[in-house]
C-alpha cells in the first residue's frame, strides 16, 4: 500500500519558473506607474543639517521629491517586537526608526530622500542634484568596540549601546556540572556579518485606491500577514482592512524579507499623494547597504565532559550586533535562534 510518508514531493513551480513564466515584483506593470529612487547616506553616523532638493525638483519628468520632513509626521516608525529586559530590569531599548532619516543617520545606506520620476533615468538624474549638509560624528562598527565604555554613544538615551540582555537555562546546574567535570574546554570566536544576496533584489510597488481608501503593496515578503498588520497599525495608522499585501514570486529571502522596510511605506505614502502607482526596484548596491544583515556575533563557548567524554554542560556567552536600529524582528535572531 502506497503512503506519502517518506516519499519525495514533486515541486509544482519548477516548470513555470524554469521556462521564464515567473512573475516577480519588477514584472508587474500598472497603468500610469511612476518610479522611485532613494538617496542614501554615505556616512555611518552623521547629523543632517540641511537637505537641498530645489534643483532636483526642476528637472523635467520629476513628479515629486520628498524628505523625512514631508512624511515622518504622517507615518509611524518601523517597530521592533520584543519583551526582553536590560541588565537593570528596565525594558529593552528600541530606538525610534523613522521612515526617512531627517535629523541623523546611523548607518551607511540609510534613506534620507526619495525622488519620483516618470522613468528611472530621469529619477536617477534628479537624485544627483540633491545636496545634503552632513555633520559627521564618531561611529562604531565592531560589536566588541561598541560594548566598551570608551565607545561613541549611538543613542543619547542608551549610554552603553546595549539594547537588552537575554539568558536561557539553569545557570546553577551548569556551574555545578563544570565544577565536577573531568574535562573542560573553551573557545572564543567571531561570526562575521553576512548579507543574504538573493537573486532578486528587494522591490516594492505601492498603489493607493482613492475609491475605497485602500493601500495595496506588491512586494516579495516572507510574512505578508504580519507585514500587513505592521503597515496598518504601526506605520500608516489605518484599519488593517484598508491594507492589502500581495507577495508574488520571490527570488530568495533567507530571513531578509521577513520584516517591514522604509521603502514599502514610502511607495504607499507617495502613491496616495500623487494618485499614481509607484514602483521601486532596488539595485544590488542598495541591497548591500539597506537590506537587513545577519550574524555579526562574538561568542565564548565552554563545554564540560565527564570521564567518558560525554557532554554534561554547555555555557555560551554571546555579544550580538543589532545595528543602528532594530529590525521588525530584531530581538529574535540573537535570542530564540541562538538559544533554541
Amino acid at each position: 500500500m502506497l503512503t506519502s510518508i517518506g516519499e519525495s514531493v514533486t515541486r509544482s513551480e519548477d516548470r513555470r519558473l524554469l521556462s521564464g513564466r515567473g512573475r516577480f515584483t519588477d514584472d508587474i506593470i500598472i497603468p500610469g506607474m511612476v518610479h522611485a529612487i532613494f538617496l542614501r547616506s554615505p556616512h555611518a553616523s552623521a547629523l543632517i543639517k540641511h537637505i537641498n532638493i530645489s534643483e532636483a525638483r526642476k528637472i523635467q519628468g520629476i513628479l515629486g521629491v520628498f524628505t523625512g520632513h514631508d512624511l515622518n509626521n504622517e507615518l509611524g516608525s518601523i517597530p521592533c517586537f520584543g519583551t526582553h529586559k536590560r541588565l537593570d530590569g528596565s525594558p529593552m531599548y528600541v530606538p525610534s526608526r523613522p521612515i526617512l532619516a531627517s535629523d541623523k543617520v546611523v548607518f551607511i545606506g540609510e534613506p534620507v530622500a526619495v525622488v519620483i520620476g516618470n522613468n528611472i533615468s530621469v529619477a536617477k538624474k534628479a537624485i544627483e542634484k540633491i545636496t545634503v549638509d552632513f555633520e559627521i560624528i564618531d561611529s562604531v562598527t565592531d560589536v566588541k568596540d561598541a560594548a566598551s565604555s570608551a565607545a561613541p554613544t549611538i543613542w543619547k538615551d542608551c549610554q552603553d549601546n546595549k539594547s537588552f540582555t537575554y539568558s536561557l537555562g539553569d545557570k546553577a546546574k551548569v556551574e555545578k556540572e563544570f565544577g565536577k567535570a573531568a574535562f573542560t574546554t573553551t573557545i572564543e570566536y567571531s561570526i562575521s556579518r553576512v548579507y543574504a544576496a538573493p537573486m532578486e533584489t528587494r522591490a516594492a510597488i505601492g498603489n493607493y485606491d482613492t475609491s475605497n481608501y485602500r493601500y495595496e503593496l506588491y512586494s516579495g515578503t516572507q510574512g505578508p500577514h504580519n507585514l500587513r498588520k505592521v503597515l496598518a497599525q504601526n506605520i500608516l495608522n489605518v484599519p488593517e482592512s484598508n491594507v492589502r499585501v500581495i507577495s508574488p514570486d520571490m527570488g530568495g529571502a533567507f530571513g531578509m524579507r521577513s520584516g517591514a522596510y522604509p521603502e514599502m511605506a514610502v511607495v504607499l505614502w507617495v502613491s496616495k499623494q500623487l494618485g499614481l502607482p509607484v514602483k521601486w526596484n532596488g539595485e544590488r548596491s542598495e541591497g548591500f547597504l539597506g537590506d537587513e544583515q545577519a550574524r555579526d556575533n562574538y561568542s565564548k563557548v565552554s563545554l564540560a565532559l565527564d570521564e567518558n567524554h560525554k557532554f554534561t554542560a554547555l555555557k555560551v556567552k554571546t555579544l550580538a550586533a543589532l545595528g543602528g536600529y532594530l529590525s521588525t524582528g530584531g530581538a529574535s535572531p540573537p535570542t530564540v535562534n541562538l538559544g533554541g
